[in-house]
């Protein structure tokens, strides 16, 4: 469970792996979300559905 104060989440780090033949798996991208109040919702709160936007 993440925190509700923003000031107290961590950063969320994607690290992105090729995974190719004789077991080599290079990092091939690396991305670091510093603030996930973009991507914050209330779970409650009723959704759109893809039929109701159109």
């Amino acid at each position: 469970m993440l925190p509700k104060e923003d000031l107290y989440v961590p950063p969320m780090n994607i690290k992105i792996k090729d995974h190719r033949s004789f077991g080599r798996k290079p990092v091939v991208g690396y991305h670091i979300i510093k603030s996930l109040e973009l991507f914050r919702c209330d779970p409650a709160a009723p959704l759109l559905t893809i039929m109701q936007a159109a």
